[in-house]
Formats: structure tokens, sequence, C-alpha cells
């Protein structure tokens, strides 16, 4: 059996062991002063602005990794988000990014307006333009904004069956283009084209007070025809009820 003397030395030796790395510890002059620089130190280079941005971490604001949120850029199609300016195309539903498209309320990808322009369909009035061709008027006017459709602006559009003529502005020529013949002064419209009126067409129309009769053009009107004078009568009496007698 070990004698109890030797019992007591280990605690003594951990304990003088323990004293010696606590002393090793502080400085050499025993004030306890850290060597290194003092904690309330300014920490130089801790944080760079968007240094977070290209870590491949999602971390910071970002909505999706690396991009998304106030410091980072936008994110593209199918990423995450929380806003419309997370995203580089201006749309996030659901959470995530959508692509561009032509009805989505926002100008983006190659559209010149909003929903319109590029692969999108002709630009109305009021909106961006860089060209006449990117106009539904066909006008790309002042200030680069599409300008409205007239009836005097020299160009077929706003739904004129020719230039200028036709649809909602004034009725066409002969030889000029047409839909219906409501789209031609003659009200007479064959195969695509406004027909010069006749007296033998069938059509009131020139000055004529009834069908091809009456007017300063072609004959006078028989009896029960229509007339507006006594002139358009070949009776030479054109009644109260504008017929002629």
């Amino acid at each position: 059996m070990q004698p109890r003397s030797d019992l007591g030395r280990a605690p003594r030796a951990i304990f003088v062991l323990g004293v010696v790395l606590l002393a090793a510890c502080g400085d050499s002059d025993g004030s306890g002063a850290d060597s290194g620089a003092p904690l309330d130190a300014p920490m130089e280079d801790a944080f760079v602005p968007g240094a977070l941005c290209s870590n491949e971490l999602l971390d910071g604001h970002e909505t999706s990794v690396d991009c998304g949120g106030p410091e980072c850029t936008a994110c593209g199609a199918g990423r995450g988000c929380r806003a419309a300016s997370d995203c580089a195309d201006g749309v996030c539903q659901r959470g995530f990014c959508l692509e561009p498209s032509c009805v989505d309320g926002v100008e983006n990808g190659a559209e010149v307006g909003v929903d319109c322009g590029g692969e999108c369909g002709l630009c109305p009035e009021g909106e961006p333009c860089t060209a006449n061709s990117e106009c539904e008027s066909g006008r790309c006017g002042a200030g680069a904004i599409c300008a409205a459709a007239t009836c005097d602006d020299g160009l077929r559009n706003q739904g004129e069956s020719d230039t200028d003529c036709g649809g909602p502005c004034e009725r066409c020529p002969p030889e000029a283009m047409c839909t219906t013949a409501d789209d031609c002064e003659s009200l007479r419209c064959v195969l695509g084209r406004c027909l010069a009126p006749s007296c033998n067409d069938r059509t009131r129309n020139q000055d004529e007070a009834g069908i091809d009769c009456g007017g300063a053009l072609c004959p006078r009107c028989g009896p029960g025809l229509t007339c507006t004078l006594d002139a358009d009568c070949a009776s030479g009496d054109c009644n109260a009820e504008n017929r002629c007698e």
C-alpha cells in the first residue's frame, strides 16, 4: 500500500500547475493587460458592402441565393422574391419571380411600353415608342410617345379601310379600298373596292332624291317615288309626304 504522505502530493501538484498556467496568461509585468488590440477597437474590413451577394449563400436580406433585397441585384425568373423590386422583370407572384409576358402589366422583356412593342403588339396612344412601327397609329410623335391617329395624318390606321377614309373617317372615293358599302361615297363596295356612283346602280347615292332618280344628275322620279323638290319629279309635283304625284 502507498504511504499516506504520497496521496497528498497529487492535489498539491495540480494546484501548483494551475497557478503557473494562469500566470502564463498574463503579460510579463503582471498587469494582466491583453497584449493585442483593445476590445473596443474598430474592426476594419469586418463587412464589405455587397460581399454577401456573391458568397453563394442565402443570407442578409436576400430573397434567393445572392439576389433580391435592397443590397443585391434583382433575381431572375424562378428565383424567390418578396416584392416586384426583387425581380429583374418586375413581376413577383406567390413568392417567385416570373418570366416577362405581354399581359403582366409591367414594361419588361423587349417591350417599349407596358405590354406592347417588341413581341407584344402595337402600342396605343400615350405609350413610349422608338419607331412609328411600334404604334397603333403608326405615329411615334414628340417625346417618343405614340400619337393619336387622325383622319388627316396620311396613314391608314384606326380601322380605316383606306388612307384617311372609311371606318371612323369620311367615306372613300371610287377605287379606294373598302370592307363594307358604308366605307364608300357611292355606298357600293365590290371586291374590296369602292365603285363610282351611277344612275343605274340601284343605290341612292350622289345627290339623288330617290333610287337612281332626281337630283341634278339623274332622270326625274316617277309617281310615288321619293322626292325633296318639285324638280325631282317627272310630274313637277312633290307632295307634302315627299312623294312624286
